[in-house]
C-alpha cells in the first residue's frame, strides 16, 4: 500500500465533506496503511478582472496558520504534514471535488466526488490520467478526458450515536426542525412557526432539539443530518429536488431507511426506522470494507502494487502490465467470439493467472487466462463434478493452446459475500456450510475458503468459484496438484487459505469457514455489540470431520 496525501480543510464537526476526508485518513491508518493530511489552502485564477481580490486571498491564506491553528478530530488517528514531500511520485493525492488543478503537483491524483462537480464552485479544472471515485451511486455520472471514473463508491460515514440517540427524548414533542444547508435556494415548502433552523448549531444543540420535535425536514438531499434526527425518534424528511426520484436520490433502499423523500413518504419511512439503528452498527464494518477496495483500486490504476512498492521503475511495471492486457485480450479475441473484452479485477492478477469480461453472443462474460500456472482443469473438472450439487458459474468454452489456457464462464450480476452479509443475514453461513459439505462429500478440498471465492447474487442465490488449486486424494477426479518440488509452485502451495488453514500444507475447509466466522464475531465485538445467532453459529461449526481434510505429503516438499 503506498503512501497518501488526502488534501483536506481544518476539522469541523458540522461539515460532512470535512469529516469525510478526516475519517478516510484515519481508517487508512487503522488499517496498516500510511496517510496524511495536508491543509487545504485557497486556489485562485488571477487575472485582470479578479487580481486584486486574488492577491487578498492568498495573503489571508498565507497568515492564516499564524493566527488559527489546523484542526483535527482528537479521537482520529490522522497525522497533519507541515511540508510536502520531495518524492511525490512516491504518494498518491487524494483531492476533494471542490479542489481547483492541482495545488500539490501531485503526480497520483484521486479526486473524491463528495458531491456532483461544479456544484460548490461552479468550476471544474481536471487534469489527465486521474482516478475519480463518487462518494454514492445518487450523484451524476461523471467522465473526463484521459482519466479513470470508478463504477464502485466510496460512502464513509461517521455518525456521532454517543449524542443522536433515544435517551432523554422528549414524551411530549412539538414544533419542527429544518435545515437548509447545500438546498439554500429551494423553496420553503413548511411551516416556518415553531420551527427551528439547526445550520451554524452544535451537534450538541442539534441532538437537544431533535429529541424535541416532531420531525426534521431537510431541504438538503445529501446530509447526515437526515439520519441522525431519526436516531433521535423524530420522523425526518427529505424537500425532493426537481426531476429526481427516489431511486435516484438514494438508488441503495438501506440509505433510505427512516427518512422520507417528500411528505407524502412519511409513513413508508416510519416503517424502515428500527432498520437504521442495525444498518448504522455495521458503517464502521463497511467503511473498512470500501477503504480497502478503494485502496486496492487506486494502486492497480497506477501500477503501485504491492510488488513494485520497492522498486523505483514502477511506472515500466504498470507498463508491462498493460501491455500483458493487451496481448492477452489479442489472443482472446483471435482464438474466441468473445467481443467487447476489457481488463477485470487487474489488482487480482497473479501468477500469470488474468481475468477479462467480455460478451459472447451478446450474453455478459468472465474470462480467466494462465499462461504461467496450467491449473484451469481444475474449474472445469469442478464444474462437471459438482453440477446440480452446488451453484457454480457455468462454463461456456474452454480453449487450450500451447502456452495459454481460456475459460470462459457466464457472468454473475452480484458480488463477493462480505463480512457484514453474514452480520446482517446469518442464513448465508448454513448455506456456506452445506456448499463445504457438498464440496467435500464428492472428493474434494477447496483449499482457499475465504469470502471473496463466493459470490451473492441479487437474489441472494450463493456461488462457489475458484477451484484452481483444489485437491482431490481420488485419482478418478482427475485434479492436477501442484509441484511441490518446483519452488514456483512452492510458494502457492504456502499461500492457498492463507492464514486460515489449520497448519502449512494442511487444509480443511470447514475449518477455514469457522476462522472467517471466528473474525466476524470479533468484528462484532470491536464494534461494540453482539449478535447472539452469530455467536451461536460460530459455535456449532467448531466440530470438523477429519475426513475431509487434505494433508500434503510433507516428504514431497523440500
Amino acid at each position: 500500500m503506498k503512501k497518501i496525501i488526502i488534501y483536506a480543510p481544518s476539522y469541523s464537526d458540522k461539515v460532512g465533506g470535512t469529516i469525510a476526508l478526516h475519517k478516510l485518513c484515519h481508517i487508512i491508518n487503522e488499517i496498516g496503511g500510511q496517510a496524511y493530511l495536508y491543509p487545504m489552502f485557497r486556489s485562485v485564477v488571477i487575472n485582470k478582472r479578479v487580481f486584486g481580490k486574488a492577491i487578498w486571498s492568498i495573503f489571508k491564506d498565507s497568515i492564516r496558520p499564524l493566527y488559527k491553528r489546523y484542526k483535527v478530530n482528537p479521537s482520529f488517528n490522522t497525522p497533519v504534514l507541515k511540508s510536502l514531500p520531495k518524492n511525490m511520485g512516491q504518494y498518491i493525492v487524494i483531492y476533494p471535488e471542490i479542489t481547483f488543478g492541482n495545488p500539490l503537483n501531485a503526480k497520483n491524483i484521486v479526486r473524491w466526488l463528495l458531491h456532483n462537480p461544479g456544484f460548490h464552485t461552479n468550476t471544474i479544472h481536471f487534469g489527465i490520467n486521474e482516478f475519480y471515485i463518487k462518494y454514492h451511486h445518487g450523484f451524476d455520472e461523471f467522465t473526463h478526458y484521459k482519466s479513470f471514473s470508478s463504477k464502485n463508491i466510496l460512502q464513509i460515514k461517521h455518525y456521532p450515536t454517543e449524542l443522536y440517540n433515544l435517551q432523554n427524548t422528549s414524551q411530549k414533542r412539538s414544533g419542527t426542525a429544518y435545515c437548509l444547508r447545500k438546498g439554500v435556494g429551494k423553496k420553503i415548502v413548511h411551516d416556518l412557526r415553531d420551527s427551528i433552523l439547526i445550520d451554524g448549531k452544535s451537534h450538541q444543540e442539534i441532538a437537544k432539539i431533535f429529541k424535541t420535535v416532531k420531525c426534521f425536514i431537510s431541504y438538503d438531499t445529501n446530509t447526515a443530518f437526515s439520519h441522525l434526527a431519526v436516531l433521535c425518534g423524530c420522523d425526518s424528511v427529505v424537500i425532493p429536488d426537481e426531476n429526481i426520484t427516489e431511486e435516484n436520490w438514494y438508488p441503495n433502499p438501506k440509505d433510505r431507511y427512516g427518512i422520507a423523500y417528500g411528505f407524502e413518504n412519511i409513513e413508508k419511512s416510519q416503517s424502515t426506522k428500527h432498520m437504521l439503528e442495525s444498518e448504522i452498527k455495521n458503517i464502521e464494518l463497511i467503511n473498512i470494507e470500501q477503504t480497502k477496495k478503494f485502496i486496492d483500486d487506486i494502486n492497480a490504476y497506477f501500477g503501485l502494487t504491492v510488488m513494485s512498492q520497492q522498486s523505483s521503475n514502477s511506472i515500466f511495471k504498470k507498463i508491462k502490465l498493460y501491455i500483458e492486457a493487451a496481448r492477452k485480450i489479442s489472443i482472446i479475441k483471435k482464438v474466441s467470439k468473445v467481443d467487447d473484452v476489457v481488463p477485470y479485477l487487474i489488482s487480482s492478477w497473479h501468477h500469470g493467472f488474468a481475468y477479462f469480461i467480455g460478451k459472447l453472443n451478446g450474453q455478459k462474460v468472465f474470462i480467466k487466462t494462465s499462461d504461467e500456472f496450467f491449473y484451469l482443469c481444475n474449474d472445469i473438472a469442478a464444474a462437471k463434478i459438482l453440477k446440480d450439487k452446488v451453484l457454480t458459474p457455468k462454463i461456456l468454452e474452454v480453449i487450450s493452446l500451447e502456452k495459454f489456457e481460456i475459460v470462459i464462464f457466464e457472468f454473475i450480476e452480484g458480488d463477493t459475500v462480505a463480512p457484514h452479509d453474514l452480520i446482517n443475514h446469518v442464513e448465508i453461513i448454513p448455506q456456506l456450510t452445506t456448499i463445504i459439505n457438498e464440496i467435500n462429500k464428492v472428493g474434494i478440498t477447496h483449499r482457499d475458503i475465504k469470502l471473496n471465492n463466493f459470490l451473492i447474487d441479487k437474489n441472494k442465490n450463493i456461488y462457489v468459484i475458484d477451484f484452481t488449486f483444489s485437491m482431490s486424494i481420488d485419482p478418478n477426479l482427475h485434479f492436477k496438484e501442484l509441484d511441490a518440488s518446483n519452488k514456483k509452485e512452492l510458494k502457492i502451495l504456502d499461500s492457498i487459505g492463507e492464514s486460515d488453514n489449520p497448519s502449512q500444507h494442511h487444509w480443511n475447509d470447514k475449518f477455514s469457514l469457522n476462522k472467517i466466522i471466528e473474525k466476524v464475531v470479533k468484528y462484532c465485538e470491536v464494534l461494540g455489540y453482539r449478535n447472539s445467532i452469530l455467536d451461536e453459529t460460530y459455535l456449532n461449526t467448531k466440530e470438523f470431520d477429519n475426513k475431509f481434510s487434505y494433508l500434503y505429503n510433507s516428504k514431497k516438499i523440500k
